[in-house]
């Protein structure tokens, strides 16, 4: 039987040598999809908790912090401490963004490797996982959370500033 015509199936192969090294391969490929697998769902907790609490204290922190600072300025720097305020609520919107923007990150890469740890690879080589899709969610989720991760690290920012320069005289 020619290369091109061999069945799909380990055991119909001439060669059982050559089918048992494939289908110890296989097995290990398989594991490893499972792996990661397992290791993305939990992964989507951990970082999803940690992003978001530090973030969320960092924020609430900084709010609390200027609204200590009321009674204590002057009117005209009110709207000042205001601003600074809001670039911090933006900040916790921009963080809640990011934490579901990774948790879908996480949930794609789960999905793919459900996907592709098709057992069918433990005794065909025809099973093997092909990315056939024209998007990419992980990719594209990973960056989302990123961003907005950022962005709310940048509200921050501009949240600091904004009341430094409000109670400089």
């Amino acid at each position: 039987m020619r290369e091109s015509e061999k069945s799909p199936f380990f055991h119909a192969w001439e060669d059982q040598h050559e089918a048992e090294r494939y289908r110890l391969h296989a097995r290990e490929i398989y594991d490893h999809y499972r792996t990661y697998q397992l290791h993305s769902r939990a992964g989507h907790v951990d970082y999803g908790k940690w992003l978001i609490a530090s973030l969320l204290a960092v924020h609430g922190g900084a709010i609390y912090a200027i609204s200590t600072l009321k009674n204590s300025v002057t009117r005209d720097q009110i709207d000042g401490l205001i601003n600074g305020a809001s670039w911090n609520l933006a900040g916790i919107f921009m963080i809640l963004l990011a934490g579901f923007f990774a948790w879908v990150n996480f949930q794609a890469a789960e999905a793919i490797y459900d996907r592709w740890a098709n057992p069918a690879m433990l005794y065909r080589d025809d099973q093997f996982p092909e990315d056939e899709s024209r998007t990419d969610p992980v990719g594209a989720s990973l960056y989302l959370a990123a961003a907005f991760g950022l962005m709310s690290g940048f509200a921050f920012l501009a949240s600091a500033v904004t009341v430094i320069q409000t109670l400089k005289p």
